[in-house]
């Protein structure tokens, strides 16, 4: 807002100082025009007395409305109002992946006060939007900024891309989340523990599909691997060093190995609260354990999908298959998102992720 008003200032100065030159400019063409012909101008007390007249605008205000959200063809639409369109003639509209509008992605300009904009599927997949007026005297002050989640899509080329452990048992802490090959690992090297990693990136406002292909590297007998959703963060550093500020709640679809060659194990469970002990979590089945089948091998690649609708009805698929469908809406409009490993008896997992998306539908 202070960048705003300042912007604003600035124009009011360019335009008066404008008209200020001009202003004199015609004011000393005219007194030499008046002394070759009339005379000198009139004085007083030795000097010329001159009267030029202060002149200043408003510039237009713009005000960008909250954008409603990205559709299944990951399109969304900006509108906007101006409270002073006199000798505006046309809109720049600035499009960032990042908040302070560092580096811009895309400059659009139109003379509508709306535009449809087309995301590509990124993990870069917040963009953030602000406006401002064009015309004759230059551009107007920005107006406030906008944001909107669009299509999340990471194939794990780039180690920047923000995934990291957010939550974990602490009766062990030696896990790891890294990127290798092309592949976003969580590692673990204790027993009876867990890990949960997320790139910290909000779902889209609307009905969406979280889908990921992964597999149990080195696998032994209940190994876990899995995806979460519906979790909170309050904008602080995460993890806090008591796990306070994020993942607090969530729902956790949970895969457990065991040794079958084209089935394994599956449960839905809202985790409502994590001990104080070992920061393990714990709350209500939504779906219950049950056996899947799945492509054989079965620790080999599976394609794991979760269709999240705003009403609370959440279906689970495995390989395109439909396996489950349950209703629950304590969590459905927490954005955030992750991945998830545990184990049981037997120590020295790894589950390697090869692709995830988040997609409106």
């Amino acid at each position: 807002m202070k960048s705003a008003k300042v912007s604003a200032a600035k124009s009011r100065v360019i335009i008066i100082g404008t008209l200020l030159f001009f202003s004199l400019t015609f004011f000393l063409q005219t007194t030499k025009a008046q002394e070759s012909q009339e005379g000198p101008a009139v004085r007083d007390g030795g000097g010329t007395s001159l009267y030029l007249p202060i002149v200043a605008r408003d510039l237009p205000r713009i005000t960008l409305q909250p954008i409603a959200g990205a559709n299944a063809a990951n399109q969304w639409t900006l509108n906007w109002s101006v409270d002073n369109p006199d000798d505006v003639t046309g809109y720049r509209i600035e499009e960032s992946k990042y908040a302070d509008f560092n580096t811009l992605s895309n400059v659009y300009n139109t003379t509508d006060m709306t535009l449809t904009v087309t995301g590509t599927p990124s993990w870069q997949s917040v963009h953030y939007y602000r406006i401002s007026a064009t015309g004759a005297w230059g551009n107007g002050p920005y107006s406030n900024v906008a944001s909107v989640a669009g299509s999340y899509r990471d194939d794990f080329n780039d180690p920047s891309s923000g995934w990291a452990m957010r939550r974990q048992d602490t009766d062990d802490i030696d896990n790891q989340v890294y990127y290798r090959n092309g592949l976003l690992v969580l590692e673990m090297d204790s027993s009876w523990d867990y890990q949960l990693a997320s790139p910290m990136v909000p779902a889209p406002s609307g009905n969406y599909s979280l889908i990921m292909r992964t597999h149990l590297k080195g696998v032994d007998n209940l190994h876990a691997y899995g995806m979460v959703f519906g979790g909170d963060w309050n904008g602080g550093n995460c993890p806090a060093a008591d796990y306070s500020t994020c993942f607090n709640h969530y729902y956790r679809l949970l895969v457990v190995w065991n040794g079958s060659a084209n089935q394994m194990l599956m449960q839905l469970k809202r985790i409502e609260t994590h001990s104080p002990v070992n920061n393990s979590g714990s709350g209500t089945a939504l779906v219950d354990w049950r056996f899947v089948t799945v492509n054989s091998p079965s620790a080999d690649f599976q394609t794991w999908q979760v269709d999240v609708n705003r009403n609370g009805t959440i279906n689970l698929y495995v390989n395109g298959n439909h396996i489950a469908t349950v209703s629950d809406t304590a969590y459905i409009n927490d954005p955030y998102w992750g991945v998830f490993s545990a184990t049981d008896e037997y120590n020295g997992l790894e589950a390697e992720t090869d692709w995830f998306e988040v997609i409106p539908r």
